[in-house]
């Protein structure tokens, strides 16, 4: 493939990633190294299905992404100036290579992060709550509807338990966070959800100083 840019846009599910592979093989990219920003689970599933078909990966903090289009004195900002800035920048830094966690994690965090849109739903509604002003009868729909969003996380936690309990090395490391004081067993779920694949680390310092900085961004235990 030459140095000559090109842009597409393609849909984020598989249809879209298949058309992806053959737009990229129609340009003699057959095997490409794919620089992704970390945005939650957003492009999970991309990462996961080019690194299935052999294609070298990363997912970069997208400070980092900033940092280089500030070095680079950029003032346009727009999803094909942004594609064409992480291209420079993979190019220019080969960032590590990232490697998909295990199926079993892969669920665990599924799971974790469906369980937090009904908490954050419960919180929105108990906060409507607040209203001093609301009638009785629009009270009693709103509690019926926290009472519902409450049964859905039972449900969660229920199934979360039941998938750690599933996996010794799993209900392992939840155990063992759990030592550390001040860490519940929520808070331990949500750091073993969210971390990386071990591979991606090199050593138990760069997995201690994850989880570290996991904890700092305030997930607490309710």
């Amino acid at each position: 493939m030459d140095s000559k840019k090109r842009h597409k846009v393609f849909q984020n599910n598989q249809d879209g990633f298949a058309k992806l592979v053959v737009w990229c093989n129609g340009h003699g990219a057959n095997l490409t190294h794919l620089c992704l920003e970390a945005t939650s689970w957003y492009g999970e599933d991309l990462a996961t299905f080019m690194h299935d078909l052999g294609h070298n990966v990363s997912i970069v903090n997208p400070a980092q992404i900033k940092a280089f289009g500030k070095s680079e004195l950029l003032r346009n900002k727009t999803d094909k100036s942004d594609a064409a800035m992480i291209a420079r920048f993979c190019i220019a830094n080969k960032p590590a290579l990232w490697k998909p966690i295990a199926p079993e994690m892969r669920h665990l965090r599924e799971l974790y992060r469906c369980m937090q849109l009904p908490k954050d739903d419960k919180v929105q509604q108990t906060n409507r709550l607040e209203n001093k002003n609301m009638h009785s009868s629009c009270k009693e729909a709103i509690s019926k509807v926290i009472l519902a969003i409450e049964e859905q996380i039972i449900v969660l936690e229920k199934e979360i338990n039941e998938h750690i309990n599933n996996y010794p090395h799993l209900k392992n490391m939840v155990e063992n966070l759990k030592t550390i004081k001040g860490i519940g067993y929520l808070t331990a779920v949500a750091v073993v959800a969210e971390m990386p694949s071990v591979d991606n680390f090199d050593n138990a310092k760069q997995f201690t100083a994850f989880a570290a900085r996991t904890l700092s961004i305030g997930i607490v235990s309710k």
